[in-house]
């Protein structure tokens, strides 16, 4: 990226599929991102009707941040109705990596560094702040489709930290070592019957190799 403005990215795509009862989903978006100097961006809108799809089916999120030295950070937030249709997720990247909640009646802002003190080591993490759009409506699982429990009364849904150290130990081998820790909030702790009361955790590790 290397100007303010890049050409602007429309998309419309038409789901139908005899298999659901919601046949037919219709979204309408577009995206753009640019840079000037230091400064990034990027932003993506989208909007959905058709068959069994409801008025409150949309989403739009964006991010900004800056690049100095070794360091690279940014600020992210993020709406989707609750009639929204994430169709094919790849929310794994966007809402943390413990993987608890799909893009659909959410509110989600979030803060990610990334940083490179040596040549060999370099360091990611985020944090993410989750509320209901709609607190009539429950909140969703990563699949966008599961409802988390009940609706409850609280917008609260929760927070989530996640750090990933790369290690670069030749030219084509790295080691990457990492974790997610999912704090639930009021409405997450309402949800007694799905144990959502203690923080959810993830750690892995990854070696990566090229030829």
């Amino acid at each position: 990226i290397n100007s303010l403005f890049n050409p602007i990215e429309f998309y419309v795509m038409h789901l139908d599929d005899d298999r659901t009862s919601n046949t037919e989903v219709n979204t309408i978006g577009f995206r753009l991102k640019g840079a000037h100097g230091p400064l990034f961006y990027r932003t993506e809108n989208t909007v959905q009707n058709g068959a069994n799809v409801g008025d409150d089916a949309f989403q739009y999120n964006l991010e900004a941040g800056a690049k100095a030295s070794m360091f690279l950070g940014s600020l992210e937030y993020s709406v989707a109705g609750h009639d929204f249709r994430q169709l094919f997720p790849t929310a794994h990247k966007f809402f943390g990596f413990a993987d608890v909640l799909g893009r659909r009646n959410l509110k989600h802002w979030a803060a990610h560094l990334k940083a490179s003190p040596w040549k060999w080591l370099t360091v990611r993490a985020g944090y993410h702040s989750f509320q209901r759009n709609d607190t009539t409506k429950s909140a969703y699982k990563l699949n966008g489709s599961t409802p988390w429990g009940t609706t409850g009364t609280s917008d609260d849904i929760g927070s989530e930290v996640d750090i990933v150290l790369i290690f670069k130990t030749k030219d084509k081998v790295k080691f990457q070592v990492g974790g997610a820790w999912f704090s639930p909030g009021t409405y997450m702790r309402q949800q007694d019957t799905q144990n959502r009361s203690e923080t959810n955790q993830f750690v892995y590790g990854q070696l990566n190799a090229m030829f």
